[in-house]
């Protein structure tokens, strides 16, 4: 009968092969001290130490640092494992770098864990980043607003081919908004552009834009708007020699934010207006962005306080404000009742409102039209239906 030669027992394994043993199962148990434990055993005895053993330490301690009660521990830890690894001339990999940017991060060190990524082709054999690999320095550069060493980031990630998603993107733009709040108008750079170009010879109008620019710019006191446009909009503003020197100006003047490629510009001009509190010019209804956002009501309330419509009647711009008063039933201090009645015209100084009052005593219903009230006629007091909050007219809106 043939004789199968017998399993290894788990008591003959070598000490390198008992130590990864024993560091995975600390690492599937989310045990740091454990595995602290192990490595300065492992470290006593001299045992022989190898890639995977660092990083699956260091991978343990970069997890680690979001517990408040270890995080001293495992940044203590893993920068001295990173330490012993070169010291023993272990070469890290991807992997390695990660986990060291990610322990980096975490003590607020961005730029050591940007080096880290940087360094990474000229003294780890070559290893490639990837998005991980960017996303410690990425974010901790945006926590600390420092969006111009943010976007070195970006820069270096295209550099590679490494692109940004979702998450990377919104922290981007974040960081760039906390830095350059003090625009009070959003420009919907494409809406503009655009807007009645569909015919043969139609394209992207850029002295429309210039038009609504200029406007906001005067308008404000001499404050520019910020302009949303696509990143592949400017690159064709760009190569037109007529429309070059403007986009240029722009850019000098901080009027410009680009989104890049494979991103809806939508989302940064309607981020960008609610996040900065100001006025939105576009004529997109944002139908799509509804049913995507909390509260409906709520969003057709803030487009009603924030957005500007315009037109262009035989080449002028006309801008669309928004009106003084949310087009709701309301009731001001004094007491009276105010009604926006329906019309025909979305105008705000042809606007009628009923004005229900109560003077000496009796109600009366008046028609409010340009700020002139006049008496229409006596009603029951009873018959006066409230349902709204105070009526307040609007300052800059918030």
């Amino acid at each position: 009968m043939e004789e199968h030669p017998k399993k290894k027992k788990k008591g003959c394994r070598n000490p390198e092969t008992k130590f990864q043993f024993e560091l995975n199962s600390c690492s599937k148990a989310k045990d740091l001290r454990g595995a602290i434990s192990l490595y300065d055993d492992a470290v006593s005895n001299n045992t022989r130490l190898n890639q995977h053993h660092f990083n699956a330490l260091l991978y343990l301690c970069s997890n680690s640092v979001a517990d408040p009660s270890l995080k001293p521990t495992a940044l203590d830890y893993g920068f001295r494992a990173f330490r012993h690894m070169s010291a023993l001339a272990v070469l890290p990999n991807e992997a390695t770098v990660t986990a060291v940017a990610r322990l980096a991060a975490a003590k607020g060190d961005a730029d050591y864990a940007f080096e880290l990524v940087k360094s990474m082709g000229k003294n780890y054999n070559n290893a490639l980043p990837r998005l991980r690999t960017y996303d410690p320095a990425l974010f901790c550069f945006c926590e600390m607003l420092d969006a111009d060493k943010a976007y070195e980031v970006e820069e270096h990630m295209n550099g590679v081919g490494v692109s940004l998603e979702e998450a990377e993107l919104a922290a981007l733009l974040k960081a760039w908004l906390e830095k350059h709040a003090s625009y009070e108008a959003i420009v919907d750079g494409a809406n503009i552009g655009l807007y009645q170009q569909n015919f043969a010879d139609g394209g992207f109008n850029i002295s429309q834009l210039d038009d609504v620019v200029k406007e906001l710019y005067n308008r404000s006191g001499k404050k520019w708007p910020l302009v949303v446009l696509h990143n592949k909009r400017l690159r064709g503003l760009m190569e037109n020699p007529s429309s070059r020197r403007l986009v240029e100006e722009w850019m000098k003047n901080g009027v410009l934010y680009t989104t890049p490629n494979g991103s809806n510009d939508d989302w940064y001009w309607l981020f960008a207006a609610v996040k900065l509190r100001c006025l939105l010019v576009t004529n997109d209804e944002m139908r799509d962005h509804i049913f995507e956002l909390i509260g409906s009501n709520f969003f057709n309330q803030w487009k009603e306080r924030h957005q500007v419509h315009y037109t262009f009647v035989k080449g002028n711009l006309k801008l669309q404000m928004p009106p003084s008063y949310s087009l709701v039933i309301q009731e001001s201090e004094k007491g009276y009742w105010h009604v926006p009645l329906v019309s025909g015209t979305s105008c705000e100084s042809t606007r009628c409102w009923l004005c229900i009052t109560r003077p000496s005593g009796h109600d009366a219903v008046a028609t409010v039209s340009n700020g002139v009230s006049s008496l229409d006629s006596q009603v029951d007091e009873n018959s006066a239906t409230s349902i709204a909050g105070k009526r307040k007219e609007r300052s800059p809106p918030s």
